[in-house]
């Protein structure tokens, strides 16, 4: 009896065993925690174009938006140039990070340098399924603990047992987010997101910088004066609703002070209601504060919860992704918005005046004179 009782263990010890082995086994092995998978055999096109431009260009519809200023390049250097340099515009609108990424690394042969212009469509495509954000955030952690990330820089395939298992979402379909039942999902949604972003961003500029090649990272610029599409349910009231009616009424009659006191103390009372900086950034604008203005209008845009454009946080992660690694750095929101409340600098909601597109080629014709030696 004893020596069966024995055989017994010893046989579902053996199977538990191999079936935790195949667990494992079916995990995908990770060096950055990302929490989806593309297909390894997309192709994509124009990549040949890609491969063999001297200057490639990534991004949505930001970059995108480049392409009637790009013969600027050329046209400056042409005296300096034995023949025109090869630009390719590899953005497409509704491109996130992500879809630039898997792109890249698609990519054979990397150009001698890449301008990256993005982070206006980052909450077009789903990226990870919401109930695995706790986990996802908690492999995030793991990544950044020193001694974790040694060893799996060491040995890539100890991330299947550090890592904690999750559904991956696999992006070989376009995956638009789809609407939650609570504005909270959507703002869990965004804080996982940005968390995720971050980690993109390395992964470019690890994949594009391997060795001569140089990368350049910009900002996009954010239109400060359009209002929230939408403010998250929960921190909304019908008292709050109220006040805002009547901050609106003050602010077209011209009594900007009073609506800037009232503005005010709403934004200090309800942090996350994208209305209330929206309204507070307006009134301080009239007034003639415009850094204060601008800070406000930033926070409406980051608290939008249509989630539509990009914003502060993103652009801040662009900005801090290149002094950490010292990469070259166009700050086109600052171009633009250096100017507001005192021109116009947009055309639509979108898209700054040509002026601002001229200010930016400036710049980057400057960073090609240096790459390029020219």
């Amino acid at each position: 009896m004893l020596r069966l009782l024995k055989l017994t263990f010893l046989t579902l010890s053996v199977l538990i065993g191999a079936f935790i082995f195949w667990q494992v086994q079916q995990r995908p092995t990770q060096i950055l925690p990302l929490p989806y998978q593309f297909a390894d055999n997309h192709s994509y096109e124009n990549i040949q174009k890609a491969q063999n431009a001297h200057i490639l260009i990534l991004g949505d519809r930001m970059a995108e938006s480049l392409n009637p200023y790009l013969d600027m390049v050329n046209n400056q250097l042409a005296q300096s140039l034995r023949e025109p340099l090869r630009i390719f515009n590899w953005a497409k609108t509704g491109e996130g990070l992500h879809r630039t990424l898997a792109k890249v690394r698609a990519l054979q042969k990397l150009p001698p340098l890449v301008l990256y212009l993005g982070g206006s469509q980052e909450f077009e495509e789903q990226r990870f399924y919401l109930k695995d954000a706790a986990v996802i955030a908690e492999n995030f952690l793991r990544f950044e603990n020193d001694i974790l990330q040694s060893i799996i820089l060491t040995y890539p395939a100890s991330s299947r047992l550090i890592y904690q298992p999750h559904d991956m979402l696999k992006l070989d379909e376009f995956h638009p987010i789809q609407g939650f039942d609570s504005d909270q999902k959507t703002q869990r949604l965004s804080t996982i997101t940005y968390q995720v972003i971050r980690y993109e961003l390395q992964d470019l500029v690890d994949k594009l910088t391997p060795e001569n090649q140089k990368l350049i990272l910009s900002t996009a610029p954010i239109n400060l004066d359009i209002e929230p599409k939408k403010v998250c349910e929960h921190t909304q009231t019908r008292t709050q609703q109220s006040e805002q009616s009547d901050i609106q009424a003050l602010l077209k009659a011209g009594r900007s002070k009073v609506a800037y006191t009232r503005a005010k103390e709403l934004a200090n009372n309800s942090l996350a209601n994208a209305l209330n900086h929206y309204l507070k950034g307006q009134a301080a604008k009239k007034m003639g504060r415009l850094s204060e203005a601008r800070a406000s209008l930033q926070l409406a845009a980051v608290y939008d919860c249509a989630l539509w454009r990009s914003n502060m946080a993103i652009n801040n992660l662009i900005t801090q992704t290149a002094k950490r690694d010292d990469l070259y750095f166009i700050d086109f929101d600052f171009l633009v918005n250096q100017n507001f409340g005192r021109d116009e600098v947009f055309l639509n909601k979108l898209y700054p005046q040509n002026v601002y597109y001229q200010k930016f080629m400036q710049e980057f014709i400057n960073i090609v004179r240096q790459v390029f030696q020219l």
